[in-house]
């Protein structure tokens, strides 16, 4: 049977389908129009008729004319265009930026020379100081080359309508004709205190210099070319037995614009403001005691100062940079001070008193104010005495008081506090801070420069190691107490019973935890190729100056005139010491 359908218009306008057949007209209800592109009609939705209960096609089949005649047609007004949006205004260009351009950069020289100072901006006025004065809108401006004929620090703004740039410096070091053949392979650190007073082991106040950092090119350092590194910094004699001796080791603090601590890396070392200066010397002829005990902590995952050798020139007269202003060899060092690449605990907040912390047990020096905690005497690292709160030295005290007793209960719990000492102590950390200081057989361990740190809401940490000069064979004048490599103890007493390790050693499970971890760094950081090859290194990066050192310094030669020797005797220390340790395991001497 034949059923037409045909589309017409109903008196309401509405389009509806009529089954010719039936005579049944149809209404077709109206969907909302779906844009389905520019000048095309929509596509008919499918309807439900609610009468005949079933759904009608997805689009109106062709039809045939009506009466005949031509197609039917629905016309469908287009929907009216988007509108066209004007495109918005270009921002206008970032004006450049108000710094300024040194040319040449810091770093030394011999003869005069001319400095032009460029600001990025061309707009911009340079204004510029030859006196170590901050530069201002009344400070001279660099219009023209600026001569520069002995050590100068040149401080340097650029300004714009009333917009000040930051302050930038650059050093320049006048090199004498006796020290400009000089050649290394090492960095070499120049200090110029601009004929001030070299500081000395009776200068409590940082003396203020200038520091230019000069690196390896092609394999060799020179000194009339541009620096790394130029800054303003404090420094002073630091050090205790050692601080009367010829060869001073320093600290230095880098100083930004108005002397706050300047965050500066020196030498691929991550960027801080505090540094020392180290001087192996007549203890230490190896020259490399504290770098490759420091090498080894960072090996098994505990965080020690990176190190850098170099050589330094300690300049404090006006002819500059000499041969007798060269010092020899230096360890340039991480100093212990908190940052995210240092000691990793987070600052100390009003609202929380339980970290971070760093302390060191020591004997006070003068102007220390020391505190006691757990029947000794600790100094303040980080806040610094000066900065710390009496709430805040309360609870540190109170801390280490109870990790103290907690180690030194039979059950390990701390009868005030009811905790564990495992839960107030990093054991691993204390297992491996004992094991370093041991393997360098160090006669200070745990007794002098012993560093701890407590980090906000965490536990007691043993460390960093610090001050090996003593260790490893040392020429120690008081006693040859590492000379040995045989022997747990460095001295008459023994080293696991010092400090809380003595409380900790009466626990079985310390005890086990820590013969295990020995026999894991003996089988792997530890191993006598590992150490060799370490030594080696530092041996073929200090041949070459080694002989200036020992020029500069005869009374701190190595053995038998002999650096070669010096060092043979180094690895020969380690292995012995690798191999009586391997076959003394688990026993803990008496006493």
């Amino acid at each position: 049977m034949c059923c037409v359908w045909l589309l017409a218009m109903a008196a309401c306008g509405s389009p509806v389908v009529t089954d010719t057949e039936t005579d049944t007209v149809i209404p077709i209800r109206p969907e909302p129009i779906l844009d389905s592109g520019p000048g095309m009609p929509p596509a008919l939705s499918p309807v439900l008729d609610e009468d005949a209960g079933s759904e009608q096609p997805d689009a109106a089949p062709d039809l045939p004319a009506a009466d005949g005649g031509s197609d039917s047609q629905v016309t469908v007004e287009p929907e009216p265009a988007d509108p066209v949006m004007e495109p918005l205004p270009a921002p206008p260009p970032e004006p450049p930026p108000l710094t300024v351009r040194f040319e040449p950069p810091g770093g030394g020289f011999q003869a005069p020379f001319m400095l032009s100072l460029h600001g990025a901006d061309p707009a911009a006025e340079v204004h510029y100081t030859l006196d170590g004065t901050i530069p201002s809108r009344s400070s001279p401006l660099a219009t023209a080359a600026i001569r520069v004929e002995s050590t100068t620090l040149v401080r340097a703004v650029a300004v714009r309508d009333g917009r000040f740039g930051p302050i930038t410096h650059h050093a320049y070091f006048q090199v004498a004709a006796d020290a400009l053949p000089f050649r290394s392979n090492l960095p070499v650190v120049v200090i110029d205190v601009q004929n001030g007073a070299l500081p000395d082991a009776l200068t409590e106040d940082h003396v203020s210099a200038l520091l230019g950092v000069f690196e390896p090119e092609d394999g060799s350092t020179a000194l009339e070319r541009s620096a790394s590194v130029t800054n303003r910094i404090g420094i002073k004699v630091r050090g205790r037995s050692t601080r009367y001796q010829d060869k001073h080791s320093y600290t230095l603090e880098l100083r930004g614009v108005n002397d706050e601590d300047a965050p500066v890396p020196l030498l691929g070392m991550p960027a801080e403001g505090d540094w020392v200066l180290y001087a192996p010397y007549i203890y230490d002829r190896s020259l490399v005691h504290n770098a490759l005990g420091y090498e080894l902590s960072r090996r098994i995952g505990r965080y020690a100062p990176r190190t850098q050798f170099c050589e330094v020139f300690l300049v404090s007269g006006a002819l500059g940079v000499t041969q007798a202003s060269y010092r020899g060899i230096y360890v340039l060092t991480e100093r212990i001070t908190r940052g995210d690449e240092r000691v990793n605990v987070r600052k100390l907040a009003d609202e929380d008193l339980s970290g971070g912390y760093i302390v060191q047990a020591n004997e006070p020096d003068l102007g220390d104010q020391p505190f006691m905690a757990a029947g000794r005497q600790f100094l303040h690292v980080y806040p610094k005495q000066e900065d710390i709160l009496p709430q805040q030295i309360q609870y540190i005290s109170q801390y280490i008081d109870a990790a103290a007793r907690a180690a030194s209960a039979a059950d390990g719990v701390d009868v005030m506090t009811g905790q564990h000492y495992a839960a107030l102590l990093d054991v691993n950390a204390f297992v491996d801070h004992h094991i370093l200081n041991v393997l360098v057989k160090n006669p200070d361990a745990f007794a002098l420069s012993s560093y701890f740190h407590k980090d906000r809401g965490g536990p007691l940490v043993a460390g960093p190691m610090w001050d090996l000069d003593l260790a490893l064979g040392a020429n120690d004048p008081w006693g040859q107490r590492s000379l040995d490599p045989t022997r747990w103890n460095p001295g008459t007493d023994s080293i696991f019973e010092r400090g809380f390790w003595g409380p900790l050693f009466t626990h079985a499970e310390f005890e086990q935890a820590y013969w295990a971890r020995w026999n894991e760094l003996l089988a792997g950081p530890f191993r006598i190729t590992e150490l060799h090859a370490i030594v080696n290194a530092f041996e073929q990066q200090l041949t070459e100056a080694e002989l200036r050192n020992r020029a500069r310094w005869p009374e701190s030669a190595p053995r038998n005139d002999s650096f070669a020797a010096e060092m043979q005797a180094l690895r020969d220390w380690l292995a012995a010491r690798v191999a009586w340790i391997s076959a003394n395991l688990g026993v803990i001497p008496p006493g």
